[in-house]
């Protein structure tokens, strides 16, 4: 009798107080769509409370991402048109009280969601305090379930989720998001998972249906950790052998086949144990890279060719590039990724960051050969710089002719 007094009290203190959150809740909702200012990009229709600059910045980022998605599934039909919208909040109380209110959904827990309504997918995150870098890379992970809900009516959660972790640890490189890094803390995490034998049997994580449970039980980061290595893996290994028959079995689902039978077309009867000792191989071979980093040294060893050239000087090796700018005493201030860095001519910047294995910086022609001393090339146009041995990705500085003088543009080889 005690226990039920005491309850029925406090139902009736907590009432009114859930009420009168409930209303304000909604009124702080009605509060953002008024304040909020709304703008179409070429791909979005945005909404957002942030500084003008701030938004355009994170739309045109978004914009950039998802030209990324259509260039990965170039040709596949739109299964259900629709707008996409890009909701963006300061504010986590602000995105709380919008998603539940405006949008019908409760956002406890998440940063950000993409919501699917009968003729708009909503892509929706705060900002908060996890900084601009953190943001996009919540967009990117959430724009490519928005990109998915269009193009697949049942696209399987492993492939849904491990693709939207590899677009995730996307880099922007000169107007183009380039996928395929490994960072450190996944490399460490991989080696935990699989030392202690945490990853699931490809047969089951293939038929794994209830994502949520699996993640609510404690598995979060190895299941998402697994399901970025596979997708990895399909898209890279074998020097991309196996993207081919991976796209096949994409194309087949945007069709409307069933999981069970695109893969027995696209990859024939199923062998799970075959096909996860050549994933365990693969991601046990896995090597660190940092392509941010990478870039910021292809930018200082292209800014040194062209301090060089002042004093007609010509380097046609790495080796002898690096004697030529330590003599020269060269540095370059580097503005990429939003970040301002001095970087000095030493042995570590001619090193590739992360990587151990054959991986270097070379000097190459036009058509991306390597240069034979011996036989220079006569044209006057700077050498080309590029990377070789990278596992995913490799780049390349190309030379742009403007007002007169040679400007490096930095992309994928």
């Amino acid at each position: 009798m005690r226990l039920v007094a005491r309850t029925g009290i406090l139902l009736l203190l907590t009432a009114p107080s859930i009420a009168v959150a409930q209303v304000e809740s909604a009124q702080r909702a009605q509060a953002w769509i008024a304040r909020s200012a709304l703008f179409r990009t070429k791909y979005y229709e945005v909404r957002t409370d942030m500084p003008p600059d701030d938004a355009m910045a994170h739309a045109l980022h978004m914009d950039l991402t998802c030209e990324a998605y259509v260039s990965m599934f170039r040709g596949l039909n739109v299964r259900r048109p629709s707008r996409l919208r890009l909701f963006m909040f300061q504010s986590q109380d602000d995105y709380m009280a919008v998603l539940r209110h405006s949008l019908n959904v409760d956002g406890t827990g998440s940063q950000g969601m993409c919501i699917t309504r009968k003729d708009s997918v909503t892509l929706a995150g705060f900002r908060g305090r996890a900084g601009d870098e953190r943001f996009r890379q919540l967009l990117q992970h959430e724009g490519f379930h928005q990109f998915a809900s269009i193009l697949f009516p049942g696209l399987p959660t492993w492939i849904n989720e491990g693709l939207a972790e590899v677009f995730e640890r996307g880099v922007p490189v000169d107007g183009t998001l380039v996928i395929g890094e490994v960072r450190r803390r996944d490399r460490a995490a991989l080696d935990a998972r699989l030392e202690s034998q945490q990853f699931m049997p490809f047969a089951r994580f293939f038929a794994l249906r209830n994502w949520g449970q699996a993640v609510r039980g404690g598995a979060a980061g190895t299941n998402y950790l697994q399901a970025w290595s596979m997708s990895h893996f399909f898209l890279f290994a074998e020097n991309g052998a196996l993207r081919p028959g991976f796209f096949k079995f994409l194309m087949l689902l945007n069709n409307g086949a069933k999981p069970e039978a695109a893969w027995l077309t696209a990859f024939g009867v199923p062998n799970f144990a075959n096909m996860e000792a050549k994933w365990g191989a693969y991601v046990r071979d896995l090597r660190a890279e940092d392509y941010r980093e990478t870039i910021r040294h292809l930018e200082f060893l292209a800014a040194g060719l062209l301090r060089l050239r002042e004093d007609d000087v010509v380097p046609l090796t790495i080796d002898q590039l690096r004697e030529e700018l330590q003599k020269a005493k060269f540095e370059h201030v580097s503005v990429l990724f939003g970040e301002s860095k001095t970087i000095r001519t030493s042995a570590e910047v001619f090193r590739l960051p992360g990587s151990t294995h054959g991986a270097a910086y070379e000097l190459v022609d036009v058509r991306g050969r390597k240069i034979d001393p011996k036989r220079p090339p006569r044209s006057r146009v700077p050498l080309r710089l590029a990377t070789t041995g990278l596992q995913a990705q490799n780049f390349a500085v190309q030379w742009v002719r403007k007002s007169g003088d040679y400007v490096p543009r930095l992309g994928v080889r």
